[in-house]
């Protein structure tokens, strides 16, 4: 006896996608696993196909089976709120052991991809900032074999833009800059940064001190470096760039030119340091960046740019949003709005909108 009870096929205006025919017929029963908050069911699913072309047109499936558009959402806001948490990345291993079954990587790239899009939506909805960000802090990292390159608010820590490409690319980074409109930039010694910024000899382009500082040390013998290194703190402790300059003029005929060349060579832009009062020392935003972002992924090889994409404006999404304690979260301080009241309402855009936390 059929005890399945699947929804009325007449009351839905089906056609054919190839022939555009209207005649629709049953098309007999498969045996399917589904899978189900409850585990792997099988279930009778009930084919409807063109009379006319006999080509497929849709799926029916009983009334009482939960579809995807329902469990796939509870999966996706489970997985969610887990990585939120920073809960170690076997979460997806652990959701699967209770699910019953396995979430294939498909799976999880179709819903990383689609929070992408979501967080798309909702960035375009934002009201604009009103002032240009003071200093902004720009870096690269290695994402599988491409590349990606964030612009941090050294202020705020937002990240204000980013963007993927498949290798070293300064037309990325200057259309970066040009989108931002920064009053100054701080980065490391990357040459493809340092090209882009050609194009715009307005913006002071300060140097990270913590850089040149490690490239120096590198080329000092062993014994040297902790001389090496206090002299390297007295120089950007001076308050005055005179002082400084005059205190370099001394280390110059303290040590060799050859190891002091990382110092000579990026002292235009560590001189922005006393120059404009809002450059930082380092580009360590930037660095604290990648340094928190989710463990052991950010260099996986995610195959295709798509996925890079998405993946890295979701982390980055998730950073700007992340509450902290006592102060408001980085988006908040980037656009001066009030901290919201619970932890969880940030989280919300990027979940199905159906989906509720009971």
């Amino acid at each position: 006896m059929k005890t399945e009870t699947y929804p009325e096929a007449s009351v839905q205006e089906l056609v054919c996608p190839k022939c555009q025919s209207k005649r629709i017929e049953s098309g007999g029963y498969r045996e399917r696993q589904l899978r189900t908050l409850t585990g792997v069911e099988e279930r009778r699913i009930k084919k409807l196909r063109c009379a006319t072309c006999k080509k497929h047109v849709k799926s029916l499936y009983p009334e009482d089976t939960p579809r995807a558009s329902w469990y796939g959402a509870k999966v996706h806001a489970v997985m969610a709120i887990l990585s939120v948490h920073h809960v170690s990345e076997g979460c997806r291993a652990d959701i699967a052991e209770v699910l019953g079954y396995a979430l294939s990587m498909k799976t999880q790239n179709a819903w990383q991809e689609a929070r992408a899009r979501r967080i798309e939506q909702q960035e375009g909805q934002q009201a604009p900032r009103q002032e240009d960000p003071d200093v902004v802090s720009i870096d690269e990292c290695k994402l599988g074999s491409s590349w990606g390159y964030t612009l941090t608010d050294t202020a705020t820590d937002y990240v204000c833009s980013s963007a993927v490409t498949d290798r070293r690319n300064l037309f990325v980074v200057r259309d970066l800059v040009a989108h931002v409109h920064p009053k100054a930039v701080i980065s490391d010694g990357c040459k493809s940064i340092e090209a882009a910024l050609h194009w715009f000899p307005k913006i002071p382009h300060g140097r990270c001190w913590f850089h040149v500082i490690v490239d120096v040390c590198r080329k000092a013998k062993k014994e040297d470096r902790p001389k090496l290194l206090a002299d390297l703190q007295v120089l950007y402790e001076n308050t005055t760039l005179p002082a400084a300059e005059r205190w370099l003029r001394h280390l110059m005929q303290r040590y060799d030119t050859a190891t002091l060349a990382p110092l000579l060579n990026a002292w235009a832009g560590l001189k922005w340091w006393w120059k404009h009062a809002a450059m930082p020392l380092t580009n360590n935003t930037s660095e604290h960046l990648y340094g928190n972002l989710w463990p052991r992924q950010k260099k996986r090889d995610k195959r295709t740019d798509t996925r890079r994409k998405a993946w890295l404006k979701e982390a980055i999404w998730r950073h700007n949003h992340k509450p902290l304690p006592d102060k408001p979260s980085p988006f908040e301080a980037f656009f001066n709005l009030p901290p919201k009241a619970t932890a969880l309402t940030w989280l919300n855009p990027i979940l199905p909108a159906h989906t509720t936390f009971t």
